[in-house]
């Protein structure tokens, strides 16, 4: 979907909550993130993700037509703009996203009351905007509003319903037939195509005849194959996906220009467009002899000519990007066949090396046998010629990877730089785009000044056809631009994907992150030699006892892979005390994004590493590698820690057995010292990454604190450290006894207000976390719930460890409970104050003027940076060895084998995305067994259907609080490739109690239960997203 700075889909809310006033910000809200809601205009709307809005958004172009659109609310087609059509047509795509929402979790379908309800909401945020400078408001409130639409009439919602229903059944959609109606009295209809920040033309239903956006977008759908027409029909079309990386490199550069050329052609038609009302203007101005006109008219074309020059500029700085992209693109090509052939030539050098290794030179003869001695000198020539040839193409190896690695490093150094001038072109793009904005805005005040001076000149414009061709061919260009931005993210997700296939692009891309780290290492300054002295004495006393001095070369070489690790947490963590006192430091948090980034590339390697090299065992050996993680595995959910720190340990104590038990064949001693060494590294790796995702989370909080006044930043120190202070032994018992002293300290005394400072004066470290268990105002007592362990939870015995190594979440609900509390508080001063008043919205922006005020605005604020935290505190890749690890028995009783991998997975269900797989059925999938209507891939639909009434014949419907759907077009939450939910293969439920983050070691028993039988009927759980079950691995 569109989701660029000029180009935001913001969709409409339906479910009406009451939850304060409506919002000033845009028409809508962002969809939320699965499993959450989002409020806007005192609406909740739980809709797909945005990725998957851009094709199917197309797809119902098709059939809703600007003409079938107007004749549904009783309008006329040629008597509404652009932007109006284009309102009304997401009006009714929400409306039926909405309703195939509620279809498959078992909820009625909208009714009238709600929608008018809702459009109501939208009509009140566009009002509440009109008086507050800078305010969007609500654009499909502002629709309404001006066609004098506050509630659909029967006869409406009757006929949108019918056309959905024709629409939802695959049959055409057909006008109501009844007799059309023109617009109201007093509607205003918009002159031109609406602007909107980004300087460039909203996109939408409307178009140059009835039925040409359907067309157009027909033609702009991503498997479109029609040949190209001409510019401004709406068909420009989108290629099919290439099957291979270089491909995608070549399509992905292409679809970049494509876009910036249709964005080109919209802003040349928008600048006629301009041109054509300036022309009518000085016709007017002529005829009439209206000096105001005239003024006016004189001010409108200064700001078009600012426009044509910005425009002109910003079309160079496009030019120059295309060929910067066409660059990027050879140079990605050139990355990949490098890639391939260093891990060829890698490959080739180790077997020389090997074959080297086991040649064994000839045994002299033990007498003065003339024929031994003879063959004893045939032989040794022999070996001679052999060990010459073998060490020869060693030579010739190394001389190439010697070759190849230069020639990386010359890529990655010309791609950097290609980078850098892709940036500046992009800047100068933005920057120009910003300039014509302004203008636009300008040209649009004056020209709306002359129509009110001049009424005949307002008639000209909206009846010119030159300007009505030139709207409608800008309708049709939106439609392919939407069309080509869908299909650059396909192209970016397809990317993603098989590049995380491919074992040599990974390590290339390890490498890369490596060098981009050490960069920003050299850029900030760090102590690399004292941070990487101290990292290799701490880590040789830990594992030899001694100086890393004293180290022999093999003890060295054990260490090496784990203390790159280390000196890369180090220099984070230097980065992170830099960050501390200076929060913006640029060098500072490049360092920390870059060792981050590194730290990840390392782990995902390491874990392919293992992976290959789990494979590569005989079949023996390989079944009981994945007995002792299995047993591991069981043990750790068992005593409710990791239970992929378990599996990665396992793996390295049962190759260490292996080794010592001196019953192996060389070959198989060999893939075992591989696999000790790959999975020592892996949980090494591993290790490290979060590690430094601490540093990352602590950037983090420095920055969004860091805007905080002095005393509501100390409190959110305060808290973060007594959240950390939780990782010391007997945490559990001290802040159990901490929040009981709380809890009656605040019932003694219900008047009084305390601090977080406070609170560890008078409890110690536990103090302010407890404070904020006692306070907790999330729906589900999270910060009690994981200190306490009550309602069934695991409690937080151990620190840090016991919650998955995720402290975040914890500090996160307690922030913001203490926030929201603060705030309640600060409003009930200000009501005592003053007699029971709200604070008025203007102090809350006060910052000098009370002191009231000021705390309040303190703790609104803190009440945001939590929830920013909340977005950035997640690593940016987890792939635990229990997922990935295909060797690890799980149910595989489905009806047919359960796919791994991206390529399997496709191979077996299709192409993500489409719903011609899909059928619907009735299961007992609800709380306590209760019936819904579930949408799910046909091929394993009885396989999901028997494990629902298994649970339920089990008597464990009760321990099923809520069905979370199954089927939703969109990609990973924080990632760009598919989602499983995109094929129809997986199915979310108990979303809200056991959210993605928690480990499946702390659920319930009987949640378990649940947990094995969909695995036995072929649907997996995901170790850290307890609520996930899909019919596939390894993805």
């Amino acid at each position: 979907m569109l989701n660029g700075p000029n180009h935001i889909f913001i969709p409409f809310g339906f479910i009406m909550v009451p939850t304060g006033t409506p919002t000033t910000q845009g028409g809508g809200f962002y969809p939320p993130a699965e499993g959450a809601a989002a409020t806007q205009d005192g609406m909740v709307w739980s809709a797909p993700d945005q990725q998957s809005y851009g094709v199917q958004y197309q797809n119902f172009l098709k059939s809703f037509t600007p003409e079938i659109v107007a004749s549904l609310f009783g309008l006329d087609p040629a008597k509404l703009n652009t932007d109006q059509l284009d309102n009304l047509t997401r009006f009714i795509f929400e409306l039926d996203q909405e309703n195939l929402r509620r279809s498959q979790s078992g909820q009625p379908p909208l009714t009238r009351e709600e929608i008018n309800q809702a459009i109501n909401r939208q009509i009140a945020a566009h009002d509440m905007a009109q008086g507050q400078p800078g305010a969007q408001g609500s654009t499909i409130g502002k629709t309404f509003k001006e066609l004098g639409i506050n509630e659909l009439s029967e006869q409406q919602f009757n006929q949108i319903q019918a056309a959905l229903q024709q629409y939802n059944a695959g049959q055409p959609v057909t006008k109501p037939v009844t007799e059309e109606q023109q617009p109201g009295e007093g509607q205003f209809v918009d002159e031109g195509a609406p602007v909107d920040q980004g300087g460039e033309v909203q996109q939408g239903g409307g178009g140059e005849e009835a039925g040409a956006p359907a067309q157009a977008a027909a033609a702009a759908a991503p498997a479109a194959a029609a040949p190209a027409g001409p510019a401004g029909t709406g068909q420009h079309p989108v290629p099919q996906l290439a099957g291979d990386l270089a491909g995608l490199q070549q399509q992905k550069a292409e679809a970049q220009n494509k876009i910036g050329d249709i964005r080109g052609q919209i802003d040349s038609k928008t600048g006629a467009i301009n041109q054509r009302k300036s022309d009518l203007a000085r016709q007017a101005a002529e005829a009439s002899k209206n000096e105001e006109v005239a003024g006016l008219l004189a001010e409108h074309d200064e700001a078009l000519a600012a426009s044509n020059e910005a425009s002109n500029l910003k079309q160079t700085a496009q030019n120059e990007l295309a060929k910067t992209n066409l660059d990027l693109s050879q140079n990605s090509k050139d990355l990949y066949q490098n890639a391939a052939d260093r891990k060829t030539n890698s490959q080739a050098l180790q077997t020389a090396r090997t074959e080297l290794g086991n040649l064994k030179a000839p045994t002299p003869p033990s007498d003065d046998d003339p024929e031994a001695r003879e063959a004893y000198q045939a032989a040794r020539a022999e070996y001679k010629a052999q060990k010459s040839e073998i060490e020869g193409r060693i030579r010739e190896l190394e001389a190439e990877r010697d070759r190849l690695q230069s020639e990386l490093d010359n890529l990655l150094g010309a791609k950097n730089d290609l980078e850098q001038a892709k940036a500046g072109f992009e800047q100068e793009i933005t920057t120009q785009t910003e300039a014509m904005a302004a203008a636009q805005a300008t040209m649009d005040e004056k020209m709306q000044a002359m129509q009110a001076a001049d009424p005949a000149l307002k008639q000209a414009v909206e009846e010119d056809p030159e300007i009505q061709a030139l709207q409608a061919e800008v309708q049709a260009l939106g439609v392919d631009l939407q069309g080509h931005e869908a299909h650059l993210q396909e192209v970016d997700n397809a990317i993603a994907v098989k590049e995380q296939e491919d074992a040599a692009i990974q390590e290339m891309r390890e490498y890369e992150a490596q060098q981009n780290f050490q960069a920003a290492l050299d850029d900030a300054g760090a102590p690399v030699k004292n941070l990487q002295a101290q990292a290799q004495n701490e880590l040789a006393q830990e594992r030899y006892g001694k100086p890393y001095s004293e180290l022999s070369k093999e003890e060295m070489r054990a260490l090496e892979f784990e203390l790159e690790g280390r000196s890369t947490t180090e220099a984070m963590e230097w980065a992170e005390e830099t960050l501390r006192n200076d929060p913006h430091n640029e060098q500072a948090l490049a360092l920390v994004d870059a060792g981050q980034v590194y730290l990840e590339k390392r782990a995902q390697v390491a874990e392919t590493r293992v992976l290959e090299d789990i494979d590569a065992l005989p079949d023996d050996l390989k079944a009981g590698a994945s007995t002792a993680m299995n047993e591991a595995i069981e043990a750790a959910q068992a005593e409710g820690t990791d239970p992929n720190l378990a599996a990665r340990q396992a793996l390295v104590a049962y190759t260490e057995a292996q080794l010592e038990s001196g019953e192996l064949a060389e070959e198989d001693r060999a893939a075992l010292k591989n696999l000790n060494t790959s999975s020592a590294d892996y949980s090494s790796a591993t290790t490290s990454a979060a590690q430094g995702w601490k540093s990352v989370h602590a950037a983090v909080f420095y920055q969004q604190v860091e805007e905080l006044p002095p005393e509501a930043r100390e409190e959110a120190y305060l808290l973060r450290d007594s959240v950390e202070a939780l990782t010391k032994p007997m945490a559990q018992e001290k802040v159990q006894g901490a929040v009981a002293e709380a809890q009656a300290w605040l019932e003694a005394n219900p008047d009084q207000h305390l601090t977080m400072e406070q609170a560890r004066n008078m409890w110690g470290d536990y103090g302010p976390v407890a404070l904020a268990a006692v306070q907790d105002t999330s729906g589900d007592q999270r910060v009690a719930t994981l200190l306490l362990g009550q309602e069934g939870q695991e409690p937080y015995s151990g620190g840090i460890k016991a919650y998955n190594g995720d402290v975040g979440e914890l500090y996160r609900t307690a922030l913001t409970s203490h926030a929201e509390v603060e705030v309640a508080h600060a409003k009930q001063a200000w009501a005592d104050h003053t007699g029971g008043q709200d604070i008025p919205a203007e102090e809350w922006i006060a910052t000098g003027t009370d002191n009231l005020a000021v705390q309040t605005r303190s703790w609104q604020a803190l009440t945001l940076t939590s929830e920013a935290i909340n977005e950035l505190s997640a690593p940016r890749s987890a792939a635990p060895l229990v997922e990935a690890a295909a060797v690890i028995p799980t149910g595989n009783g489905g009806s047919i084998p359960v796919p791994h991998g991206y390529d399997e997975i496709v191979a077996t269900f299709g192409q993500p995305g489409d719903s011609s797989n899909l059928v619907t059925r009735e299961m007992p999938a609800g709380p306590n067994g209760q019936m819904v209507s579930v949408t799910v891939h046909a091929k394993i639909a009885d396989d999901l259907q028997a494990a629902f009434e298994e649970i339920h014949a089990r008597g464990l419907s009760d321990e099923i609080a809520s069905f979370d759907g199954t089927y939703n077009p969109r990609t990973k939450r924080g990632g760009s490739t598919w989602s499983t939910h995109a094929w129809g293969i997986a199915v979310d439920i108990n979303a809200s109690r056991y959210p993605m983050g928690v480990s499946s070691s702390n659920t319930s028993e009987r949640y378990q239960q649940i947990a094995q039988i969909m695995a036995s009927h072929g649907f997996m759980q995901l170790p850290n997203d307890p609520m996930h079950f899909q019919y596939a691995t390894g993805y």
